[in-house]
């Protein structure tokens, strides 16, 4: 753990939040994987667990609420998201979840509501004394930060395109994978309160666009490539193959990473497991042979809606290669677009992503609900169909 967060958590740990860290759904997270199967499929990627990267969200909260002149309740409120925003996530993170969505409907947004919502976190809560007597608002406010509902303008940079938890993940991310950080740190201290709204000024404006581009550039370059894909397709199959002919699923959100696997290896998919481990990811059939990936296009969406199809899919990918056919996998993904959220936003606006320079000459103050409107990021809006295959 790095020397920063290791000085928060023993802060947190002697004050109020305390029984928050001891809960068994935040201590998990010391054993999850935060970049999920990147060490494994880069060479030289670093990582850390999800637990370090909950204390880091709860700590850029404290931060921002700490440059807005908040009350100790919304501190505390903004510190409490950090270290349970997670908490729905299974082993090796976001590898996993095109499973889960497929099996049970939920990402791990909706997973962690439902754990939220126990009576035992309300008990959690009843012990920290700037929260007793009011657990369930606490909750609903989680709820709505978490879930479907819109975030309140009395909480800035909670539930936000930029939030207390992009700006840790982003250059968390950065930083263990070896690449150019934003200072998110300079960001949240260049924020202040003025006339009830969250405002920042050129510098916090120029952070703004550094990161929008930082983080299109974290999704396009490294997690949505070629090797990341193939290892969740791998992770999948495993999965699917460990659980064939079970009616209910395990409660994967209760395993740290080892449990996980060794169900994994238990369950039959232990090379697989191998593979994914040592970093022997499978290749894509469209850049390998794109000729024959193109001719099996037309079949990719009757293979996602019925099982028959996709076994046919893989049989013949198989056969015509010459190699067996549970080295074939043909998987399906969500992948997230970066776009405007207002493309007709006015010109003056549009220096946000590089277009126009006269803004840096700029010295009034910026109310950040709206500079953070320009920035949208949409979940599932594109689905990429893929045919993974074992090469060596």
């Amino acid at each position: 753990m790095e020397a920063a967060a290791e000085r928060y958590e023993e802060q947190l740990l002697a004050g109020p939040l305390a029984p928050v860290l001891h809960h068994k759904m935040v201590e998990r997270l010391r054993h999850v994987s935060f970049l999920g199967t990147m060490p494994l499929v880069y060479s030289g990627a670093l990582d850390c667990s999800r637990y370090e990267h909950s204390l880091g969200v709860a700590a850029m909260g404290a931060l921002v609420a700490e440059s807005l002149g908040l009350s100790d309740y919304l501190r505390a409120l903004y510190e409490l998201y950090g270290l349970v925003h997670d908490v729905g996530h299974a082993p090796l993170s976001h590898a996993t979840e095109v499973f889960l969505a497929r099996r049970s409907r939920l990402y791990h947004e909706g997973r962690t509501l439902s754990l939220l919502r126990r009576q035992d976190f309300a008990k959690v809560l009843a012990k920290v004394p700037i929260f007793k007597g009011r657990e369930e608002e606490v909750v609903e406010t989680l709820a709505s930060l978490l879930g479907d509902g819109k975030p309140k303008d009395s909480l800035p940079l909670l539930g936000t395109a930029i939030s207390t938890d992009s700006l840790d993940y982003v250059p968390r991310c950065r930083r263990y994978l070896g690449l150019t950080e934003p200072d998110s740190t300079a960001f949240a201290r260049s924020l202040r309160m003025l006339d009830g709204r969250a405002k920042t000024g050129p510098e916090g404006l120029d952070f703004l666009a550094d990161f929008w581009r930082m983080e299109t550039d974290l999704y396009e370059n490294h997690i949505y490539t070629d090797r990341i894909l193939a290892a969740e397709a791998m992770v999948t199959r495993a999965l699917e193959i460990a659980l064939a002919g079970r009616k209910k699923l395990p409660d994967l959100h209760e395993m740290t990473d080892e449990q996980f696997k060794r169900m994994l290896e238990r369950g039959g998919a232990a090379s697989l497991v191998d593979d994914i481990w040592n970093g022997a990811v499978y290749q894509p059939l469209s850049k390998i042979s794109p000729e024959h990936f193109e001719s099996l296009s037309p079949r990719f969406e009757a293979a996602v809606r019925d099982p028959k199809e996709k076994a046919a899919l893989e049989e013949g990918v198989a056969c015509a290669r010459a190699i067996p056919a549970e080295q074939v996998i043909f998987h399906w993904s969500f992948v997230r677009r970066f776009f405007l959220r207002s493309p007709s936003a006015p010109r003056s606006q549009l220096w946000l992503f590089g277009e126009f320079d006269p803004w840096r000459n700029l010295r009034s103050e910026i109310d950040v609900t709206e500079a953070l409107a320009l920035f949208g990021r949409s979940r599932a809006t594109n689905v990429r169909h893929e045919v993974f295959v074992k090469t060596r």
